[in-house]
């Protein structure tokens, strides 16, 4: 209940801002949120309809987790304050999403050892708390997603896939929608297809921050926005190596 409240709350407080930060990209974002809130919705009555069957606790807790770390990622898009981020915070929730980045690095180690190595870089970026720490952090993030994608959706595997594959591509290169809807395409199938179109929309977004810490000199995210992209970091990268098969 804690953690619905706090994502009602924050999502409301992203429409409160000044109109001049809402831009058409943040707000589609936001809405891809509000409609994964209310998927994952559908999903927990589901489960509470399973009463006869062994279910996890965490799998209870899913439905709620993920609109909490996506709709906190979105926020730090828009520039929400950290008091607020801080006010709105849930701690079990928190705790829950570290147990599930312990998880991600032996998944990710299955897909590929060295994308492994560079996200624990960021990691101990993060935890080092040195100078340029947050720069440190995002570019090993970005660098780990972007490689994870190419990974999970070779160019080789995409030109067959794809109907179109020079639509798909800029200045030479696959656009990261493509591999995303190429690693989605088994799961993006009946009524779990809208929720993949989002998920690939929450996926996209991650690097929007990201590329703002490597281009600028200047770090543009705070420390706290910085632990909050790296919460959507875990849960995109989570759901992306699910929808593959890690």
């Amino acid at each position: 209940m804690d953690t619905s409240l706090a994502t009602s709350r924050l999502s409301a407080e992203f429409y409160a801002q000044p109109i001049d930060i809402t831009t058409p990209y943040l707000t589609g974002v936001n809405q891809s949120v509000t409609t994964l809130n209310s998927l994952s919705a559908r999903v927990y009555d589901d489960l509470i309809g399973l009463q006869t069957i062994d279910t996890s606790c965490f799998l209870f807790q899913a439905p709620t987790a993920e609109p909490y770390a996506a709709t906190r990622a979105t926020a730090v898009l828009a520039g929400i304050d950290d008091d607020i981020l801080d006010q709105l915070a849930v701690a079990g929730t928190d705790e829950l999403l570290d147990e599930l980045g312990d998880e991600l690095i032996s998944r990710l180690e299955v897909a590929n050892s060295e994308l492994a190595q560079v996200y624990q870089e960021g990691v101990a970026a993060m935890e080092s708390g040195h100078s340029g720490w947050i720069r440190h952090a995002g570019v090993s993030f970005r660098t780990m997603f972007d490689h994870l994608l190419r990974h999970l959706a070779p160019d080789s595997d995409l030109r067959s896939f794809l109907e179109d594959p020079e639509s798909d591509m800029v200045n030479g290169e696959f656009k990261r929608n493509a591999r995303l809807r190429y690693i989605f395409r088994e799961v993006a199938t009946g009524s779990y297809a809208q929720m993949a179109e989002q998920d690939i929309k929450l996926a996209e977004a991650t690097f929007f921050p990201s590329n703002d810490i490597v281009h600028r000199l200047s770090s543009p995210l705070s420390p706290k926005q910085m632990r909050v992209f790296w919460r959507r970091i875990q849960g995109s990268v989570s759901v992306v190596l699910e929808a593959a098969g890690y």
